[in-house]
């Protein structure tokens, strides 16, 4: 069955201009940047998002960095965890950072993404 959560997303951000913030485990990301490889298959999606003004808020803050939040049994780092939001959102964010001590210590398979926004 063909996975419809990108699309969905993406309809309801075309009817909607107010101020978003989606935020989960999207389970992909963009290849090369969000993990050394090419395996990603929504990266087509994120870029529709971000073509109906939707902002990586990870990557607003901190540019390409490599920072996964999820790793593999073979140890490969994927982010796939990420917070989107709106324009009208942008200047208010004030950090977006991973937790990763919840993941380390095994209370978590994933690492918390935290995201600071200013009044």
């Amino acid at each position: 069955k063909k996975h419809t959560r990108f699309d969905y997303l993406i309809n309801e951000l075309k009817k909607n201009n107010t101020s978003i913030i989606i935020a989960g485990d999207f389970n992909s990301g963009f290849n090369r940047i969000d993990q050394d490889g090419d395996s990603f298959w929504y990266e087509d999606k994120l870029k529709s998002m971000q073509e109906l003004g939707m902002f990586d808020a990870f990557r607003l803050k901190n540019g390409d960095k490599k920072e996964y939040s999820w790793f593999s049994h073979q140890g490969n780092g994927f982010r796939y965890d990420h917070t989107w939001l709106s324009h009208k959102l942008c200047e208010r964010v004030n950090q977006c950072v991973y937790s990763h001590t919840e993941r380390e210590d095994k209370l978590a398979d994933h690492s918390m993404m935290i995201l600071e926004l200013d009044h």
